[in-house]
């Protein structure tokens, strides 16, 4: 059937019934078969030819991004090394000051800066005297008018001097 068609096809080309066109013609079909081959053969060996340079620029490149963020990645680790470098030396400093408190001079400080009696009760062993700083400083003596009424050696003693003070005023 597929020769009788072709033939009868042929027939009529020669008539001048019919031009030869590619979808008619098998000699045609293969010509432009070849040529379209031909033509994708080219763009094949063009494709071989940039490849190369296409795969060297593509790991150039990556390499480029690589170094890129591993110089960012160090800087920013750098960074952190310092500021919990920072953070540890301040840990250190403040662990340094917590183990150098003593109770016993913070206490004896404090009262003396706050002209507050010393109750040897409650803490034995600790009196005005062992003060670094001068008892006649702390006490009042050699300002006028004050004689250190206001500094207290006990409990006992400022309780004293609160019911002779209470006295009096009444």
């Amino acid at each position: 059937v597929a020769w009788e068609s072709y033939a009868s096809l042929q027939k009529d080309i020669a008539k001048g019934k019919q031009r030869p066109t590619a979808s008619n013609e098998p000699a045609l079909l293969l010509r432009l078969y070849e040529r379209r081959t031909m033509d994708l053969q080219i763009l094949y060996r063009r494709y071989q030819k940039h490849v190369p340079r296409l795969i060297s620029r593509y790991y150039r490149e990556d390499a480029q991004r690589i170094s890129e963020t591993q110089t960012i990645m160090l800087q920013h680790l750098l960074e952190q090394v310092n500021l919990h470098q920072l953070a540890i030396n301040m840990a250190k400093s403040a662990i340094k000051s917590v183990q150098e408190i003593d109770p016993k001079s913070d206490i004896r400080e404090n009262a003396h800066t706050k002209r507050i009696p010393v109750d040897p009760v409650m803490f034995p062993g600790l009196t005005l005297d062992d003060s670094p700083m001068s008892s006649a400083s702390i006490s009042g003596e050699g300002k006028e008018g004050d004689g250190g009424a206001d500094t207290f050696a006990s409990a006992e003693a400022m309780e004293a001097a609160y019911e002779t003070g209470a006295r009096s005023v009444a």
